[in-house]
Parts: C-alpha cells; sequence; structure tokens
C-alpha cells in the first residue's frame, strides 16, 4: 500500500472534478483516444464518456 499511498498522496490537493479530469484524460492518452475503449477501462458508456469529455474540454 506504500507506493499506492505515495500515487494519491499527489491527488490530495486536487479537486473531485480534476481528478475526474486527469482519469478520463489518462485513460484516453492509454487507448490512443480511442473513446470506446477508454470509456470500458472508465467503466462508463461511451456516451458518458463524451458528455464528460466537452465537460472538461477534451475534445
Amino acid at each position: 500500500a506504500g507506493e499506492e499511498e505515495k500515487d494519491l498522496a499527489g491527488l490530495a490537493d486536487l479537486t473531485l472534478p480534476e481528478i475526474e479530469r486527469l482519469a478520463i484524460l489518462n485513460a484516453l492518452r492509454e487507448e490512443n483516444w480511442n473513446q470506446t475503449k477508454a470509456s470500458a477501462r472508465l467503466g462508463i458508456t461511451r456516451r458518458q464518456l463524451r458528455t464528460k469529455m466537452v465537460k472538461y474540454k477534451l475534445v
């Protein structure tokens, strides 16, 4: 858990929306901006991902 705690320590200063935006951006990058694969990685529908991408200005 030590390594995980260290990874999460950097998130402590961020708001929940900022963390969500980073999670979405990371998933999109990991999946080469394939929205279907990124949404599956995040456990949300493609439509939900698209809505959040617009919300966080990732399109």
